[in-house]
């Protein structure tokens, strides 16, 4: 099993003790991987969606929830 200091794909260290309990843990994994999917697809919501399995809706309101923003080029 892994513990504090888990690494993910990216290569970057997860420090469990940032989270104050599971919803939070969630939150922020949540969108750290629709961030990461959006910019891979560079903000192409309908390609993001398909990818990641969710109607083009859902994820339009999850993008609004958890602030998300496309950077201005």
């Amino acid at each position: 099993a892994q513990t504090a200091g888990a690494t993910p794909e990216n290569g970057s260290s997860i420090d469990f003790d940032n989270y104050s309990n599971l919803q939070h843990f969630r939150d922020e994994m949540e969108k750290a991987f629709i961030e990461h999917k959006l910019l891979k697809n560079k903000w192409n919501v309908t390609r993001t969606a398909e990818e990641i399995d969710i109607q083009r809706s859902h994820l339009h309101s999850k993008i609004e929830k958890l602030g998300l923003q496309r950077d201005k080029e």
